[in-house]
């Protein structure tokens, strides 16, 4: 959940609802990597630090590393990683109601029941960043969509209605 520089050249960079690169996007990840890497502890101190030096807000959207928001993959170690999720039972099961009879808060995943499939799911609302799964582990199908535009929950609303060939309730309540 760190920055990597070698990674530097290969990474989707942010942009904003109008196409434009994210302000201090490709300066970020820099300064919490070399600020980490000369430290042997990482605290919360060092990432308002960080930030502040770009005039950002200590914000937990903000914050790197955070496992809750700075996964950097590839959709091949995704797609090994949503294979063995969906093989866990566990994640199917319901803890929280959201919108009976349709949607549930299960552990660390969502789930839709909806058409007669049961989905789960989860997205990711990142600056610059806008990202959704949708799994059916009875068929053993998933899809996911990573975009890196503050609009690209446009663009996953489309390609997962088109994909499974029904609305979703999960894509209104988010």
């Amino acid at each position: 959940m760190m920055w990597n520089p070698d990674l530097g050249a290969r990474i989707a960079l942010p942009h904003d609802r109008r196409g434009g690169l994210r302000k201090n996007s490709d300066r970020l990840g820099k300064i919490f990597y070399e600020k980490a890497s000369q430290k042997k502890a990482w605290k919360y101190a060092d990432s308002a630090g960080a930030l502040q030096e770009l005039g950002m807000q200590p914000l937990p959207d903000n914050m790197q590393p955070n496992g809750a928001s700075s996964m950097l993959t590839t959709a091949s170690d995704y797609a090994r990683f949503l294979a063995a999720a969906m093989k866990n039972p566990d994640i199917r099961k319901e803890q929280i109601e959201l919108r009976a009879p349709f949607l549930y808060w299960g552990l660390g995943w969502a789930i839709e029941r909806t058409n007669g499939h049961e989905y789960i799911w989860q997205w990711g609302d990142n600056g610059g960043y806008k990202n959704i799964v949708f799994a059916e582990p009875s068929r053993g199908e998933a899809i996911f969509v990573f975009t890196n535009g503050d609009s690209g929950a446009r663009v996953y609303d489309r390609v997962v209605t088109q994909a499974t060939g029904h609305d979703h309730p999960a894509l209104f309540w988010i």
